[in-house]
């Protein structure tokens, strides 16, 4: 197991130190969805250096594009998404100045060496560094071949006529229900316009836009970390609020009476529950007195004694082998 496998931002940190003295960055830089500690490390009295992700971060312009160029050059942490690459680089090489440079790195567990033939397909492209199971690769501006679909809006992806599905790279499951958020939908309670419900984790709204064709439901939030997937939210399940957010702090002092969610059990490459551990703790304090929690969860995920311990009734109302349904009832700690 390599060091990009068990700290892939350690180590993707370190490829980039490894490599500072083969860059040639300018003196406006963006940084795109790469670790916090880069801003340091390429920092100077003569360079601006602005961080960019699409996801929430709290050292980041945090928005679907990246902030307005034109950048001498943009370094891009190699996302996991291969949709998402492609879409991110043009981003980025459509925020360079014309003798600006794109600066790609990442991990060979990751991918880095095979997206080097996607970068290649836009355009000439040089390796900078091969250190400790990671890439560095370069792509000038003008060596660029093609047209760059430069706009989160040029990426918007339309389901057919009967179900006019909008979706981006990067969303999960593609922006469509997977088994696991179906099995979660057929085990709803019946809801009513006077029910508070809010969807953690919303992605593109899938849960949301499945409540609102089965309920009169008038009082739906959606809450997610990815500005992408809130823009797409927001035209898939019109009318409902949109807040931007990886916990439920977010929510301020808002209760709910219900609390739905296929929670993110993933961190770019890596599974982290941090953010289904966090919903367990943080959710009674946003419940009604008779509010309810209820999350589809990979089955091997065990959730008894973290549930139990923050709630007054937990029970499963699905298991289909590979996904559990769990309802969880108002906490015992507030």
């Amino acid at each position: 197991m390599t060091s990009w496998s068990r700290e892939p931002e350690t180590a993707a940190l370190a490829l980039m130190a490894g490599a500072r003295d083969d860059l040639e960055i300018g003196e406006r830089v963006l940084l795109a969805a790469g670790p916090s500690q880069l801003t340091a490390l390429l920092q100077s009295s003569t360079r601006n250096v602005t961080r960019w992700n699409r996801r929430v971060d709290a050292t980041a312009v945090v928005q679907p594009d990246p902030p307005a160029g034109a950048y001498t050059a943009a370094l891009l942490r190699l996302p996991k998404s291969r949709e998402e690459q492609v879409m991110i680089t043009h981003q980025c090489l459509a925020a360079l100045s014309p003798e600006g440079r794109l600066i790609v790195y990442g991990g060979n567990d990751e991918g880095i060496r095979s997206f080097q033939k996607t970068l290649g397909e836009i355009g000439t492209v040089t390796t900078l560094a091969t250190r400790g199971h990671g890439r560095v690769l370069e792509l000038l501006r003008r060596h660029v071949t093609i047209t760059l679909a430069g706009r989160l809006a040029d990426w918007r992806e339309r389901g057919d006529a009967a179900k006019p599905w909008i979706s981006y790279p990067g969303l999960f499951a593609g922006g469509a229900p997977d088994p696991g958020t179906l099995l979660l939908l057929a085990h709803l309670p019946a809801l009513s316009a006077l029910d508070k419900i809010l969807d953690y984790g919303a992605g593109p709204g899938a849960i949301a836009a499945a409540i609102c064709l089965k309920y009169p439901v008038t009082q739906l939030t959606l809450l997610d970390n990815d500005s992408v997937a809130l823009v797409a939210a927001g035209e898939n399940v019109a009318g409902a609020t949109m807040v931007l957010g990886d916990s439920l702090d977010a929510m301020q002092s808002k209760r709910f009476d219900l609390i739905v969610s296929n929670p993110p059990l993933h961190v770019g490459f890596m599974e982290d529950t941090t953010a289904l551990q966090r919903l367990i703790a943080s959710a009674p304090v946003h419940l009604t007195t008779k509010g309810t929690l209820m999350m589809v969860v990979q089955r091997r995920i065990a959730l008894d004694r973290s549930l139990a311990a923050t709630f007054a009734t937990v029970d499963i109302v699905a298991d289909d082998g590979r996904y559990r349904v769990w309802r969880a009832g108002k906490g015992k700690k507030t």
